[in-house]
């Protein structure tokens, strides 16, 4: 083998095993040179909302303890100085996100807004800068994930907003 074919198929083969990663630290570098046997690597949607998932480390409040559970399944202790658990974003539709709409996810995680127009724990950080298409991927990341049937607890908020004012300013 010629010694520019081999270091192209070393180059590729490095590549490859370093994709993800380097899509998580945002490492663009593309050969100098592209030839016939140069060959893209190409991601899937998949693959890319799993980056997502890792960028935004997604697993430390919805992995769940143990990881025999399954990935991203919840977790039923609550967060630290909280009673907000992780939830169940699996797609099993009795426990998880089954039944939510691609739309219903991204705006779960963009403004904090849940499948039922529900305000979710202040614990839930809000992804504004989340682009549209590494929405997409998230959604088709979580999507490709085994369904695990995990009921997680309620979780149980401090008040979102202060309760509606009567009487000439007292609380209910």
């Amino acid at each position: 083998m010629r010694k520019s074919r081999l270091s192209s198929l070393l180059y590729r083969s490095v590549l490859a095993l370093l994709a993800p990663g380097a899509l998580a630290i945002g490492c663009t570098h593309q050969p100098d040179t592209a030839g016939p046997d140069d060959a893209a690597v190409t991601l899937t949607a998949v693959q890319r909302g799993e980056a997502v998932v890792s960028k935004y480390s997604c697993g430390t409040c919805h992995n769940p303890e143990r990881a025999a559970d399954g990935v991203l399944s919840g977790q039923q202790t609550p967060r630290q100085g909280t009673m907000a658990y992780g939830a169940n974003l699996t797609p099993d539709k009795d426990t998880g996100l089954g039944d939510w709409t691609e739309a219903q996810i991204i705006t779960a995680v963009r403004t904090g807004i849940d499948d039922e127009g529900d305000e979710l724990c202040p614990a839930m950080p809000h992804f504004t800068n989340l682009s549209d298409s590494d929405a997409a991927d998230l959604v088709a990341y979580l999507r490709s994930l085994k369904p695990v049937n995990r009921t997680i607890p309620e979780s149980a908020c401090p008040p979102i907003k202060p309760p509606p004012m009567v009487d000439g300013g007292a609380h209910d």
